[in-house]
């Protein structure tokens, strides 16, 4: 299993969840692009296939926000909270 593409309704409700605006606070600048929290890598797909696309991994950004590696590094999970996520989706999808 590869990368799984980003739904256009899913960018969709990201933007709308924000207004439009980046996510970075103080930022009045408009969303350019969708911002995977936790990589789309092969092996993140595979292990986290709810989690992965979900609201709680995306957040939208500016251009400039999105290319500011110092950013990006404020977006992170453990893989603890990560595998918290993924069985909190698991168990929601199953109706547990």
């Amino acid at each position: 299993m590869g990368k799984i593409k980003l739904k256009t309704e899913m960018k969709m409700k990201v933007y709308g969840s924000q207004n439009g605006y980046c996510g970075v606070g103080g930022c009045l600048e408009q969303i350019r692009d969708i911002h995977h929290k936790v990589s789309q890598s092969v092996e993140n797909c595979r292990k986290y296939p709810l989690f992965i696309h979900s609201p709680m991994n995306l957040v939208g950004l500016c251009r400039p926000h999105h290319e500011d590696g110092k950013v990006l590094a404020h977006y992170k999970y453990t893989y603890k909270q990560m595998d918290l996520m993924e069985e909190w989706l698991r168990n929601l999808k199953e109706g547990k």
